[in-house]
């Protein structure tokens, strides 16, 4: 199996729940290595909507988003 070269970033994220409150939920994503942090805020606001924070992590952890 081929290994791709990605930079992994935890994200937190706003996700409405049923009875209508907000919760803050984090999970990390990978993206391609030439994608700045602007670009990638960029690409999740607008299929996730609100960004709470983005921390690049250098450990993959378990259950990956790769974009």
């Amino acid at each position: 199996m081929e290994m791709k070269n990605i930079n992994v970033y935890r994200v937190g994220f706003c996700s409405q729940r049923k009875n209508g409150g907000m919760l803050h939920v984090e999970r990390p994503f990978a993206f391609e290595p030439e994608m700045t942090e602007a670009e990638i805020k960029k690409v999740l606001s607008a299929r996730m909507g609100r960004i709470l924070s983005i921390e690049y992590i250098d450990e993959i952890e378990r259950d990956v988003i790769c974009w």
